[in-house]
């Protein structure tokens, strides 16, 4: 499909949006100049699976994708935001009390995430509309509900 569009066999790519900057940062042989439209025609969620063999993984994989989505949410005087918003502590899972600071230490929140790998950051370049937070007007949710 890519050399089909690299040599003009065909004039548009549909595709998830990652997929489509990757091809976009290639001009390939005859140095094409890509865009990618603005309206989005599908979505493609993604998700963080894990096997069902070990549930001690999955939840720390589940409990660390709600940390980083939810330290990005902004303090507001009905509800605690950031890092402050995060206390989950789960010795029965090997976690102590400092693990959330750890991570996000390590790997800052969603967005942070999202910016160096596909954002302004990245490469790629890519805005992040449905990918924000669903307090910023996106579809970013945590796996946990309050």
């Amino acid at each position: 499909m890519i050399d089909t569009y690299n040599v003009q066999n065909c004039h548009a790519i549909a595709g998830e949006i990652t997929t489509l900057a990757n091809i976009r940062l290639d001009s390939g042989v005859n140095r094409l100049s890509s865009r990618i439209l603005p309206e989005s025609l599908t979505t493609f969620p993604v998700i963080a699976a894990t096997g069902t063999e070990d549930a001690q993984w999955s939840a720390i994989v589940a409990w660390t994708v709600d940390t980083l989505i939810n330290a990005e949410r902004p303090e507001t005087p009905w509800y605690a935001g950031g890092a402050g918003a995060l206390p989950i502590s789960a010795p029965e899972l090997g976690l102590d009390k400092e693990w959330q600071r750890r991570v996000l230490t390590s790997v800052g929140n969603y967005g942070d995430i999202f910016d160096r790998h596909l954002g302004k950051g990245s490469l790629l370049k890519l805005d992040r509309e449905l990918n924000a937070n669903h307090f910023r007007g996106g579809l970013l949710l945590s796996p946990f509900l309050e």
